[in-house]
C-alpha cells in the first residue's frame, strides 16, 4: 500500500508535503476532527486523498499553489507547481507572516518550513529514520513516505518528515 504515498502524482506529491500540517490545522480549528482523522487514516493506509478532499482541507495552500501556477500559466494540479511551491514559495510565505504565520509562535514556523538537506545517513528502526544535514546542522527525519533515498541523496522534509528526492 506505501506505493500509493510514494508515487509521482499531483496528489501524492502535495498530501506528501501537507500531511504533516494536519494537527496544526485541527488544533487551529481549520479542519474538523472527521477530516483530521481522515488524514491520519490515509497515512496509515499508505493511501492518497482524492483532489476533492485535499481541496477542502487544504484550502489555503491550494489557494497559494492556484496563484503560483495563474502567474506562470500552468495548472495548479501540476507536479511541477506543487514541487514549486513548496520548495521555493512556501517558507517566503511563513517569513513574509501571511495568514496564520503572522501570530505562530516561531517554533511551528521553523516546523513548518520545507527543509532541503543532504542524507547523511540511514536507520531502519522499524521505520526508516534519515540524518540529514541542513547546511551544517544534522537533524533526524522520519522516511517512512521517502524509503528509497540513499546517503548524498538531496531531500525535501517538511514537519520532520522527509518529502521528495531532489533532482
Amino acid at each position: 500500500m506505501l506505493e500509493k504515498m510514494i508515487d509521482e502524482t499531483p496528489e501524492a506529491v502535495f498530501f506528501r508535503y501537507s500531511a504533516g500540517c494536519a494537527y496544526q490545522l485541527f488544533n487551529l480549528g481549520r479542519i474538523t476532527k472527521q477530516d483530521y482523522d481522515e488524514i491520519k487514516n490515509f497515512r496509515a493506509r499508505g493511501e492518497i486523498p482524492d483532489r476533492a478532499f485535499l481541496e477542502k482541507v487544504y484550502p489555503v495552500a491550494i489557494e497559494r499553489i492556484k496563484r503560483l501556477a495563474t502567474s506562470l500559466g500552468r495548472d495548479y494540479w501540476s507536479i511541477e507547481i506543487i514541487k514549486k511551491y513548496f520548495l521555493e514559495e512556501h517558507n517566503r510565505v511563513i517569513d513574509r507572516g501571511e495568514g496564520y504565520y503572522a501570530q505562530a509562535p516561531d517554533v511551528i514556523k521553523e516546523l513548518c518550513k520545507v527543509r532541503v538537506g543532504i542524507v547523511t545517513g540511514k536507520e531502519d528502526r522499524g521505520f526508516i529514520v534519515y540524518t540529514v544535514d541542513f547546511g551544517g546542522r544534522e537533524e533526524k527525519v522520519v522516511g517512512k513516505y521517502l524509503p528509497n533515498a540513499k546517503k548524498g541523496d538531496k531531500i525535501s522534509a517538511h514537519w520532520k518528515e522527509a518529502v521528495d528526492i531532489i533532482r
